[in-house]
């Protein structure tokens, strides 16, 4: 079981306070403005690798990539979109003599503890895995909008400030797990990122779109906006790995992290110490397997990998610009930092109660961590695996 903490784990290798980032620096953003070599939207040699129907790349791979993702590109677009009311039209309620519906009056909220499980129920039957809450830290939010989401939505302006209301004072975090065996695929095609993507998608907006029909105010957001890895951590969904990824108790790194900030008066979750900060210090079979060789084998550092990673704390940055063009000649996306991490098991079967009885191990001691980490690799755990067409995982059960 996750150890409950006051503080979450990061807290002890703060080294200055954190400065909000600036979403233009963010490598995402930067290749899009052309700035990386070889970004994988223009890259002659991604689209070669795309189109080559190797074992990995064919049509139907191409084609369940596109599907997995449909619903995200709908979803974000629109709940982005300035355009867009903040009460969405989406009820029967009654219209003022202008015709614009009449928002709903607030539900008293007189137990927020009570309100809170009420909100995780309804997250976790819309489709969230994992569900945590945490108070609005502004340090979280980035300081502009970068040219990725400006680019992608067509929404805001490139360079302006984010800004907060003062009302949003908690946030919803929630982790979506991506299938276990189409995502052994990667370097190849694996539709299960893709997937996620789009839960995160319908489980965001209409967890906003219920807390909005109590009479409260609720943005929902994916990956624009905020970073989601700091505020899953403070949410207690688990801890930051070397892989730069929030490394969770069930899934590992498994996961997609969406979140809904709201004025809805909420109750905290403390945030969990699962032993993964010392676990990650013996291992580094992510930096050993990474293709594009941008996760570091080094020791922490509170300097940056250059301007797309923040300073501030000690951590592993991982080099965006070398990720991307890695992107770029794979052709596709990369998720081998989480298919390796011996953090990501199966949830079902034997190696579910393995899984479990290892990670309550680590979390009390890190005597057998550097064991751990030598008898997953022995066993073959982490290995890539591209079964024929079609490669559906658990929804094929």
């Amino acid at each position: 079981m996750a150890k409950r903490v006051n503080e979450p784990t990061y807290k002890r290798f703060l080294t200055q306070p954190i400065k909000r980032f600036n979403e233009t620096n963010h490598a995402f953003s930067r290749g899009d403005r052309r700035e990386i070599p070889g970004h994988h939207e223009v890259s002659d040699a991604s689209l070669k690798k795309q189109f080559s129907n190797a074992t990995g790349y064919t049509q139907e791979d191409r084609a369940l990539f596109f599907a997995a993702r449909t619903i995200n590109y709908i979803c974000r677009r629109v709940t982005l979109s300035r355009e867009v009311p903040e009460i969405l039209e989406i009820g029967h309620r009654p219209r003022d003599a202008s015709g614009a519906q009449i928002p709903p009056d607030k539900l008293p909220v007189s137990n927020p503890a009570e309100m809170s499980k009420k909100v995780k129920r309804v997250a976790k039957w819309l489709g969230a895995d994992l569900v945590g809450i945490t108070k609005l830290n502004l340090d979280w939010f980035y300081s502009h909008w970068g040219t990725h989401t400006v680019e992608r939505y067509g929404v805001h302006e490139e360079g302006a400030p984010i800004e907060v209301p003062e009302e949003y004072k908690w946030a919803i975090v929630m982790a979506v797990e991506m299938d276990y065996e189409n995502l052994r695929r990667s370097p190849a095609n694996c539709a299960a990122t893709d997937l996620a993507y789009s839960h995160m998608a319908i489980v965001s907006s209409s967890l906003a779109e219920f807390i909005r029909e109590l009479g409260y105010k609720a943005i929902p957001l994916g990956n624009e906006m905020a970073l989601s890895i700091p505020m899953a951590v403070d949410a207690g969904l688990g801890e930051l790995g070397r892989n730069g990824l929030l490394i969770t108790e069930k899934f590992g790194p498994r996961v997609r992290i969406c979140k809904v900030i709201t004025s809805l008066p909420l109750v905290l979750d403390k945030p969990v110490d699962l032993g993964v900060q010392a676990f990650c210090e013996k291992c580094s079979r992510c930096a050993d397997t990474c293709p594009g060789k941008a996760v570091k084998h080094a020791e922490r550092t509170d300097k940056p990998w250059n301007i797309c990673n923040n300073e501030g704390i000690l951590k592993w940055p991982v080099d965006g610009v070398k990720c991307l063009d890695w992107w770029a000649k794979n052709g596709t996306w990369c998720a081998a930092c989480i298919r390796v991490c011996p953090w990501n098991k199966p949830d079902r079967g034997w190696l579910l109660w393995l899984h479990k009885l290892v990670t309550s191990i680590v979390a009390r001691t890190r005597i057998f961590n550097r064991l751990f980490v030598i008898m997953d690799e022995l066993f073959g755990f982490g290995k890539q695996r591209i079964k024929p067409f079609p490669q559906l995982g658990r929804s094929e059960r």
